[in-house]
């Protein structure tokens, strides 16, 4: 009998013993998962088990503002899939999805910074770009949409090279190449190649050991490009000279997309910020983007001559004997007529020159082709154009106009009267650098053109 107390006694211990088999092994897989956890903890306070790269210092990984200096000012910053690190609160992105979450007063705006994220962050408006379809998009009006991206943003119209696939695709005769190398310096690119200018560009060259690489300030052949340097990977600080092996370098905000130059460009800010401050110091006609024209400015002097008849024996009666008028006859018209540009600051002459055109764009060219001189067949016109007349009807007749009688451009023409723009408003915007061609970069003091 008590053999089989014993073994009915064993059975119910057995199934107590099953219960408390199956208590203790749900609870140790709670503990198993708290333990994993905080070894997943743990890895990420120490930048993770994957591989890092040399580095000469590191910032710390963190999963809390307590992981950190805080008494310094540090944060546990976070940037997103990237991971989180110990750093100046000041420098830590606040992600958003709109710009309620951001410090609108001090101007900032949600905005993209990167091609490779969809996120976005609380930044000033000129460290972010803009998505965009067409041109039409894009403000100011010298920007376009760029699209040799993954995604069309607005660029400068001088930051937008053309996308090529062989140097055949490019202006080889102002001294472009298709670069094919670029997507190591921007990988959101969607273009195999561009266009660049080597000298204002620099076209990363291709290597497969450093033994390619020729240019002594990119000696070393880096994944795949001569570089003047090359992160070294590791897993531990003993894989590393002098360095420590850093797991969080990667703990940064996406990279912005770079934006390329397929030439110099013009860049800086123009020195003056109004035309009339420019104007006074330098005269307006060397502010691009100003004119004084209908200003109020005085011509004062008398006229060298006393009639139209002499001034037309001396001087060409059409254009520089203002108020006297040319006479017209069977003569010939011949000689070279003043080039366009020679007018470039005078809207007034430009306007007056058969064939040339004056920028509309608040600049000072004057450009266009002039006629021949033979194509004119009136003294007046020939005069006008700097043409000389002969044969035929040549009287100069009619009042000649007092110098105080006349305009800026008029009062130039006349000799004996000088114009004083002293009083004449200097009207418009200075242009900014970036919105200026190459060849008028010169044109706005400040400015400089970049190669």
């Amino acid at each position: 009998m008590r053999r089989v107390d014993r073994v009915k006694w064993g059975r119910r211990n057995g199934d107590r013993g099953q219960l408390r088999v199956g208590f203790e092994h749900r609870r140790g897989l709670g503990d198993r998962r708290q333990l994993g956890l905080r070894f997943e903890q743990r890895k990420q306070l120490r930048g993770g088990n994957g591989p890092g790269v040399c580095e000469p210092t590191c910032d710390k990984a963190c999963l809390q503002d307590n992981d950190c200096d805080t008494s310094s000012g540090q944060l546990c910053c976070d940037y997103g899939s990237n991971g989180k690190v110990c750093k100046d609160a000041k420098s830590c992105p606040r992600f958003c999805t709109d710009d309620s979450a951001c410090n609108t007063t001090m101007g900032q705006a949600c905005e993209l910074v990167s091609l490779s994220s969809t996120e976005k962050i609380c930044e000033q408006p000129t460290a972010a770009f803009k998505l965009c379809s067409a041109d039409s998009d894009c403000m100011p009006n010298n920007q376009v949409c760029c699209t040799i991206y993954n995604q069309g943003i607005c660029t400068p119209a001088n930051g937008c090279p053309k996308a090529c696939a062989t140097s055949t695709d490019c202006d080889t005769t102002s001294g472009q190449i298709c670069c094919t190398t670029v997507k190591t310096l921007d990988p959101s690119l969607n273009a195999s190649g561009l266009c660049l200018d080597p000298t204002s560009t620099p076209c990363p060259k291709a290597c497969a050991t450093s033994s390619d690489c020729t240019d002594p300030n990119s000696a070393i052949c880096c994944n795949g490009v001569c570089g003047a340097t090359c992160p070294k990977s590791c897993n531990q600080s003993s894989d590393c000279t002098n360095q420590i092996c850093c797991k969080t370098s990667t703990a940064t905000l996406p990279p912005a997309p770079v934006i390329f130059r397929a030439g110099p460009i013009c860049t800086g800010t123009p020195t003056y910020t109004s035309c009339q401050q420019c104007g006074n110091t330098l005269g307006c006609y060397r502010c691009a983007g100003c004119s004084n024209e209908g200003g109020a400015g005085s011509c004062t002097g008398t006229p060298f001559e006393t009639d139209c008849t002499s001034c037309g024996q001396v001087y060409n009666c059409a254009t520089q004997c203002i108020g006297c008028t040319a006479g017209s006859g069977t003569g010939t018209c011949s000689g070279v007529p003043y080039t366009c540009s020679t007018w470039s600051g005078d809207p007034t002459g430009c306007a007056a020159e058969t064939g040339c055109t004056y920028d509309t764009d608040g600049g000072i060219n004057c450009s266009g082709t002039s006629p021949a001189c033979t194509t004119f067949t009136s003294s007046t016109t020939c005069g006008a154009q700097g043409c000389s007349w002969s044969g035929g009807t040549t009287s100069c007749t009619g009042t000649l106009t007092p110098c105080g009688q006349l305009g800026a451009t008029n009062c130039s023409n006349q000799y004996g009267c000088t114009y004083s723009s002293t009083t004449a408003p200097c009207d418009g915007t200075p242009t900014p650098c970036d919105q200026l061609s190459a060849s008028m970069c010169s044109t706005q003091p400040g400015c400089i053109l970049m190669q």
